[in-house]
């Protein structure tokens, strides 16, 4: 349970981070998709999304734009049945705040 926790809490240190840490979000977030979905614990999944929905929500109004947009982003996608695929990854959405983009 200590295991699971830290991985969740990383994964809401990347977010927080975002867009800086983008990569590192979903790298993090699709090893604990595919480890749930592995264990056959699809209750983490989706209760990872209601806790990205939340963090959402406690976002300082200094936070990125695109921090809300990724975590509904990822939300959302966690919600589709084609994320339970353990082979499926869970891709950041364009956004025109990424960097490289003006």
């Amino acid at each position: 349970q200590a295991g699971l926790q830290s991985d969740i809490q990383k994964i809401l240190r990347h977010a927080r981070k975002l867009p800086e840490k983008t990569q590192h979000f979903y790298k993090e977030l699709n090893r604990v998709r595919r480890a749930a979905i592995s264990l056959g614990f699809i209750s983490l999944v989706d209760g990872l999304a209601a806790i990205l929905e939340r963090e959402c929500t406690l976002l300082p109004g200094g936070a990125h734009p695109d921090c809300a947009l990724q975590l509904t982003h990822a939300a959302n996608v966690l919600r589709k049945p084609y994320s339970r695929d353990p082979k499926y990854n869970v891709l950041p959405m364009r956004t025109r705040f990424q960097e490289g983009d003006n």
